[in-house]
C-alpha cells in the first residue's frame, strides 16, 4: 500500500512537469530559390536548435513557455533571418536567406627573427625556449 501511494504521488509530478510542444516545421531557400542546406536554426540563448537537411527543411518542438521569444535562421554566408515564433505556428515556415557579402582585410605574412634551434630543426623568436619542466634556457 505504501508503494502504490509513493508511485501515485511520483506520477502525478511527472504528468504536470510534461509542458505541451509546439510543432514548427519550414524550408530553408536562398533568393534563387535553392534550397540551403545545414543552416542553424534555433531559438537565441535558448538551448533548443536544429540544422536544415540538405533539402533545406527543419523541424523544432517548440515549449509553449518559449512562444513569445525569436526564432533565429542563420549560416555564415547568409543574413540572419529573425521572426516570433508565435507568427510562424500553423503552416510549414519557407525561409528565404540573403547572401552577406564577408570582406575580410587583407593579411600580411613576414617571418621573424629568431635563433634557429639546429637539434629541433626549428626558428624561435628570441632564441627562448621554455621547457616543460619549468626552466628557461638560452639557445
Amino acid at each position: 500500500m505504501k508503494y502504490l501511494f509513493f508511485f501515485l504521488l511520483f506520477s502525478m509530478f511527472t504528468a504536470n512537469a510534461q509542458e505541451h510542444r509546439t510543432e514548427i516545421t519550414g524550408t530553408v531557400k536562398d533568393v534563387a530559390g535553392n534550397p540551403v542546406a545545414f543552416v542553424n536554426v534555433g531559438i537565441m540563448g535558448k538551448s533548443l536548435g536544429d540544422v536544415s537537411d540538405r533539402a533545406g527543411k527543419f523541424r523544432l518542438l517548440v515549449p509553449d513557455s518559449l512562444m513569445n521569444d525569436c526564432l533565429t535562421v542563420s549560416h555564415i554566408a547568409y543574413k540572419k533571418y529573425s521572426r516570433y515564433l508565435r507568427e510562424l505556428v500553423g503552416a510549414p515556415v519557407s525561409v528565404v536567406l540573403e547572401d552577406s557579402l564577408l570582406v575580410l582585410p587583407e593579411v600580411n605574412i613576414s617571418p621573424l627573427k629568431g635563433k634557429w634551434i639546429s637539434n629541433k630543426g626549428m626558428r624561435i623568436p628570441g632564441g627562448v625556449i621554455k621547457i616543460l619542466g619549468g626552466l628557461n634556457g638560452q639557445v
